[in-house]
Parts: C-alpha cells; structure tokens; sequence
C-alpha cells in the first residue's frame, strides 16, 4: 500500500496514511475560513471544554497547563496520550472485501458503519458520542458518506484542536519574546538599605552621661564639632593643669548639643 507524508498546518506533521485517507489532513478554504470566524480569538480555548473524542476524558489540563496536544493521526480532533497510542497508525486490517473491520475514529469494532463511497467505517458509539443528533439520522442512510468523504460535521472538532495548537504556539512566542528583553535589558545592581550608624559603649565612664547606646546617623555633623571642640579644650590645657571646671563641665554634658549651648 502506498503512503504519503502530509501536514495539517505549519509544524503539525502526521505519520505515514494511506492515500485514501491522506484528503481529510489538509483543511479546505472552506474549513479554514470557518476555524477564524469560529476562534477570532484563540486564547478562548482556556474557558473551552476540551474532552478525547474517544473516550471523553478531560484532557485540558494536559493540553494547556504542560503545553502538549495530541490529535487523531487521521481526524486531527483532540485525543488523549492513551488512545492516541491504542490507535497507533492506524493500519488496521481489512476484510475480504477490502473494507475496514474496525471503526477509522477510535480503532476498535461495535455496530460499524459502512461508507457508501470508500472503505472507510465508522462505529455508532464514536458518532453518537462527538456528532450531532441530525448527523446521527444520517448514517443510518444507504448513501451515507463518511467523515473521510465529507469533514463538515468534523469542523466544530477539527478547529477546537486547531485553536489550541495555535494558542499554545501564542504562548510560546510571548514566553521567548519576554525572555529575549530580559537578556538585552542591563541588570540593575541592588542596593541595600544603609544601617544606622550605632555607638555602643561598654562602660561609660561618667555615670551622669547616658550613652549606652546612642543613634548618632541623624547627628553625625554636630557629633564632629563637639568632638573637634572638647579635644581641642584638651589640647590647650596639659595633664598636670587640667583643672575641676573643665571636668565638671564634661560630667554635666548629656547630648552634643549640651556641649554646643554650654559653648555658646
């Protein structure tokens, strides 16, 4: 049997298919114009109800939250990891007459129906299960066409798994654009906040001069003119002549500014 590579859209590739199958990868016009004007805007998918087309579990969170969407390697309709791998190919055997003997939606048999057109069948459960009641009414028909010949019903299922494939795509480009002006805008070096300058004084030898611990970052200015003018007072009066006054004047000083307005 010959097989042909085919692509859905951009960067979408699918296995090997047969060619028979191979005209149900490539969207239409058609189908392409329904898709934008069904998701003007695909970033909805994250309010959408995303289920397996076969087996009806959730599979949004797989989709969306660890960015990885699985399609039916034929139907290009959402799939969970589980029945995507049960399908496999989907080169399934045929009977003696060359039709399929298992359904081309989810790989197993049931009640299958027949195309009128190809070989292609279809179970009752994976119709009734994703399709509407009208199309139901269809396949009951002798001239009903199957969802290889005729895609339309397919469209609604087809674009819900298109407008996740482009939405993540979306978030993949902001997330690289973002991390792109992170590594071109200058790093910024932090500063930190300045501690306050903190005299600690162990013992202080005059009893009357409360300066356990004194903030002196406010009064940094006034403590160097005080400082500058009591060593200075010193130098101008040797050891030996040092007298009471000026002592008494020291004992009596509780801040700077005691010093600055005895100075005055």
């Amino acid at each position: 049997m010959s097989s042909i590579k085919m692509s859905d859209s951009k960067g979408d590739e699918t296995p090997n298919v047969p060619d028979r199958l191979r005209k149900i990868l490539q969207p239409t016009e058609e189908e392409k114009e329904f898709r934008l004007k069904l998701y003007p805007d695909v970033a909805v998918v994250e309010d959408a109800k995303i289920l397996c087309t076969i087996c009806q579990k959730d599979v949004k969170h797989v989709f969306l939250l660890k960015n990885k969407s699985y399609k039916h390697v034929f139907l290009r309709v959402a799939v969970c990891k589980g029945c995507m791998k049960f399908y496999d190919d989907g080169d399934f055997s045929v009977d003696e007459d060359g039709d399929d003997k298992y359904c081309r939606w989810c790989g197993q048999g049931g009640t299958l129906c027949l195309c009128s057109n190809c070989p292609s069948t279809f179970c009752k459960k994976c119709i009734r299960r994703n399709l509407e009641r009208k199309y139901q009414l269809l396949v009951e028909k002798d001239d009903w066409k199957c969802l290889f010949c005729d895609p339309k019903p397919l469209y609604k299922l087809r674009a819900l798994s298109w407008a996740v494939d482009e939405h993540l795509a979306n978030l993949k480009k902001k997330e690289e654009a973002q991390k792109k002006r992170a590594e071109n805008t200058p790093k910024t070096p932090k500063v930190g906040k300045s501690k306050p300058l903190i005299l600690k004084v162990e013992k202080c030898p005059y009893p009357d001069f409360d300066i356990d611990q004194m903030d002196i970052s406010d009064h940094i200015e006034t403590m160097k003119l005080w400082m500058d003018d009591m060593f200075g007072s010193l130098s101008r009066t040797s050891s030996s002549t040092f007298n009471e006054r000026h002592l008494n004047e020291i004992r009596s000083m509780k801040t700077p500014q005691d010093f600055l307005t005895a100075k005055s």
